[in-house]
């Protein structure tokens, strides 16, 4: 069969534990690393919102590719012979990371499916399977209050 525009979407609610993650970091890069055994390919897409699920801004791929899960390739009878792979990194600036500090708004990650196949029909069976991997690279700012005495071993 064929899937066309199948969405998948999540909601993250940004509160006062998670914001803290980002008290110090200036920058992020989220790297993704997926190994798709199934013919789908994926238009993936990051939101950030506010608490009324206004969109404020979204994190985009250094590439400027949204295709962040590439589908399987398959033969003339629908069955998935090699796996698609992306790596793609999100890049969330200064701004976004301002955004990603503040209680109350969200992170919305919408994902829409469809089969690769030049529109012919594909297989999708039990044993197929997709691996998705992620990491994150961020700049941090840390101070630090060094104290110093008057002694005079102290210089």
């Amino acid at each position: 069969g064929t899937i066309t525009d199948f969405n998948i979407t999540d909601t993250i609610e940004i509160d006062s534990s998670m914001s803290q993650i980002f008290k110090y970091v200036k920058n992020a890069s989220l790297r993704t690393n997926i190994d798709n055994g199934l013919p789908l390919e994926g238009v993936v897409k990051f939101y950030i919102t506010d608490e009324n699920y206004i969109i404020l801004d979204s994190l985009e791929s250094s590439d400027g590719i949204d295709v962040l899960i590439d589908a399987a390739t398959v033969n003339t009878t629908g069955n998935v012979i090699t796996n698609g792979f992306r790596q793609a990194d999100l890049v969330a600036d200064e701004d976004d990371v301002s955004l990603l500090k503040t209680s109350g708004n969200k992170l919305i990650l919408s994902a829409v499916l469809n089969t690769a196949n030049s529109g012919d029909d594909v297989k999708i069976c039990s044993d197929y399977s997709i691996e998705i991997k992620m990491g994150i690279l961020a700049k941090v700012l840390i101070e630090e209050e060094i104290g110093l005495s008057n002694s005079s071993n102290n210089q």
